[in-house]
């Protein structure tokens, strides 16, 4: 039964059922280009409150969204044209822990942990 198409639901009696249910995964991937996070680079210079995204393999990088600790987005960047280095500021952020997350044209994303402290 695959559960991603129908739910599924049952009533058992209490006791032990180890042998009963079983999962299998599917060796099947998705066919998308591999793209590494060494591929560019994001970090934040709080000497100058800004976040510097470094991408030497000029990827084409289609937004930039930064969240706080709660989740909330605090910052939000569409990215219209390919550069090898983007830089966005931070003044506005408070001092503290944020999530980055690239979103690239084929819709791969990725995230870092970036650590904002502005000079004042």
């Amino acid at each position: 039964m695959n559960l991603r198409v129908q739910d599924f639901d049952m009533n058992l009696e209490a006791g032990d059922y180890s042998d009963r249910f079983e999962v299998s995964f599917s060796s099947k991937t998705l066919n998308i280009t591999e793209t590494y996070f060494n591929d560019f680079n994001i970090i934040q210079n709080n000497n100058i409150s800004e976040l510097k995204i470094i991408n030497p393999n000029a990827l084409d990088i289609t937004s930039l969204h930064v969240f706080d600790a709660s989740g909330k987005q605090v910052l939000n960047e569409n990215i219209s044209e390919v550069k090898n280095t983007y830089t966005f500021s931070t003044k506005s952020l408070s001092d503290g822990v944020y999530i980055a997350r690239i979103r690239l044209k084929n819709n791969q994303g990725f995230t870092k942990k970036v650590i904002v402290t502005n000079k004042k």
